[in-house]
């Protein structure tokens, strides 16, 4: 059984072959439609619309550093929560108080000071063993 309804459909259209696109007709008709409903909106409306928005969210939403601290307490205050010992309280030194962390250095293989500045040419021998 063969389906004809495509076919059908497409011969209801009822196209020419010599069929042309007038393209400056269209054109001017898509202006016409354009223009009546009340034209192109002018671009400073947009800039202005993002420029409130932005500012809405300057004003909404606080500053990342206090936004930080707070999501650091409710987190370690949320994982002492499930943790065995039971519920506690974050305690988090204050920034003033705290101590940086030392000093280290890296050593590389041979036990030598490695200070990441070193450049590292590499070689591959016949056995395809890349070695420096």
């Amino acid at each position: 059984m063969e389906n004809n309804w495509v076919d059908e459909r497409l011969a209801t259209l009822g196209l020419e072959d010599d069929w042309q696109p007038n393209v400056s007709a269209a054109m001017s008709r898509l202006r016409e439609r354009r223009d009546a409903v009340g034209g192109p909106r002018p671009r400073w409306i947009w800039a202005a619309a993002a420029t409130a928005m932005a500012g809405v969210c300057l004003v909404a939403f606080p500053a990342p550093r206090a936004l930080a601290q707070r999501c650091v307490s409710c987190s370690a205050a949320l994982w002492q929560s499930i943790a065995a010992a039971g519920p506690g309280c974050a305690n988090l030194t204050p920034e003033r108080d705290r101590k940086p962390a030392p000093d280290f250095t890296l050593k590389d293989a041979s036990g030598q000071r490695d200070d990441g500045r070193k450049s590292v040419k590499p070689y591959i021998n016949r056995k395809g063993i890349n070695t420096a």
